[in-house]
C-alpha cells in the first residue's frame, strides 16, 4: 500500500497468551481509514483507528485460547 509502513513485532509469549503490537504510520498526505479487522482464533486488545497525514497509529492483537493455533486477522485500510 503506497504511503504505508506496517511493522509487527512479538512482544511476549507465555503458556497461556501471545501478544502482538502493530505500528502503521501514514506517509501520505490523506487520511487512512480503517474500514474492518476480521482476527481468526485471537483477540484484538486495541483496535486501529484512522490515521492523520504524517501520524503513527498502533494497535494489539493477543491469542485468546490454549488451542495450537497462533493468532491471525487482517486490518483494511
Amino acid at each position: 500500500q503506497v504511503g504505508l509502513q506496517l511493522t509487527g513485532q512479538a512482544i511476549g509469549a507465555t503458556d497461556y497468551k501471545v501478544t502482538a503490537n502493530f505500528e502503521i504510520s501514514n506517509f501520505a498526505n490523506e487520511w487512512c481509514y480503517n474500514h474492518a479487522v476480521d482476527l481468526i482464533h485471537g483477540e484484538v486488545q486495541h483496535y486501529p483507528l484512522n490515521i492523520e497525514p504524517a501520524k503513527t497509529m498502533r494497535f494489539a492483537t493477543r491469542k485468546s485460547s490454549w488451542g495450537m493455533y497462533g493468532s491471525e486477522g487482517v486490518a483494511l485500510f
